[in-house]
């Protein structure tokens, strides 16, 4: 590699001289200033579409999630009322808690999802693992996603602190869902597993509003029906979570202060956690269509000219480094254009 690169360099014989050699970095950038380096893109070594791992990882996760909601619900133990006034054992891999409680089994109850896998060990495990896997690459779907609008449109300070916003939301979204996915109720740490839960759902809905208007004004004049799609998903699924995950929260936070005997809620809000869960799944499998023509590129550089530490030695003929002589390819680019303004 370090060959074909120095011979992109003209000979010695025609190089101007003197050629200056940076004694230090200040020289070295200013030495090098104006000059466009080859990117290489037609040699690049590895070319990834973001949507083949970005695909792998949602199915893995939806693939953990589904089967957390079936461990915890075929592990899943419905007590009775005089049970529940008495005291029942509930078991958590090798844990056992015991539980007594005066308020009724609601009648036309639903099983709730984040109470399944609070109650049962094997289910939170695999709620942990369709948590925590995809984090990194959501924060860098996020990063992507901001350098792209960015660099494609012209946009206003207000826009730029938004799409600012996006890779630092998504970032706490992921690591808040996947703490209290890590720190149950009845044995970790309560307070914190409740903090968890508020941080996610507001941090949550601030992403979804910030990826919406981001994604709204950056495509609304695409006539491409699969972007119409993905727009018409995020607002859909935005204005469900956006309204229904306050009501949500504060009954699963005050339900969550006293003794879990069982893991049903009312009918109401069982279905309303199902939306909910529903909704922040198409919100994000949306940008599955959002980045589908991203692609991640490695390629090599000519002249980088930052292989190590400046040293004049480095930067010789023959040297290990001669390839990063960007300097010179600077100087030398700098008298072409001066010659052929003295010729005109």
């Amino acid at each position: 590699m370090e060959e074909s690169e120095g011979s992109s360099f003209t000979s010695p014989s025609t190089l101007p001289s003197p050629i200056r050699v940076p004694k230090n970095n200040n020289e070295n950038r200013m030495l090098k200033m104006g000059l466009v380096e080859p990117n290489n893109t037609d040699q690049s070594y590895v070319q990834l579409p973001l949507l083949f791992p970005s695909l792998l990882f949602s199915l893995l996760s939806l693939a953990s999630f589904t089967a957390a909601v079936v461990l915890g619900y075929q592990n899943d133990i419905i007590p009775t009322d005089d049970q529940m006034r008495r005291g029942v054992l509930i078991s958590y891999g090798s844990i056992r808690l015991g539980c007594n409680t005066t308020v009724p089994f609601p009648q036309d109850g639903l099983p709730s999802l984040l109470l399944l896998f609070e109650r049962n060990s094997s289910g939170n495990i695999m709620f942990r693992i369709a948590t925590c896997l995809p984090i990194v690459l959501r924060i860098f779907q996020s990063l992507s996603m901001r350098h792209m609008v960015r660099a494609q449109q012209k946009c206003g300070a207000i826009f730029e602190m938004t799409s600012d916003m996006m890779p630092a939301l998504t970032g706490v979204e992921s690591f808040s869902i996947a703490l209290f996915a890590i720190m149950t109720l009845h044995s970790d740490f309560p307070m914190a597993n409740r903090f968890a839960k508020l941080s996610f759902a507001i941090s949550a809905s601030l992403n979804m509003l910030a990826t919406t208007l981001i994604m709204f004004n950056f495509k609304s004049k695409s006539k491409n029906p699969l972007e119409t799609l993905s727009i018409g998903m995020k607002i859909v699924s935005l204005f469900v979570f956006c309204y229904l995950s306050p009501q949500y929260f504060q009954y699963h936070h005050t339900l969550s202060i006293q003794p879990m005997c069982h893991s049903y809620l009312p009918r109401v809000y069982a279905l309303i956690e199902y939306v909910l869960f529903v909704s922040y799944a198409l919100f994000h499998l949306s940008w599955l269509i959002d980045i589908r023509d991203i692609v991640f590129l490695c390629y090599p550089r000519s002249c980088s000219g930052e292989c190590e530490l400046l040293d004049p030695l480095n930067f010789v003929r023959g040297a290990k480094h001669e390839h990063c002589r960007a300097f010179e390819e600077g100087q030398w680019m700098r008298r072409r254009g001066e010659d052929r303004e003295g010729e005109k």
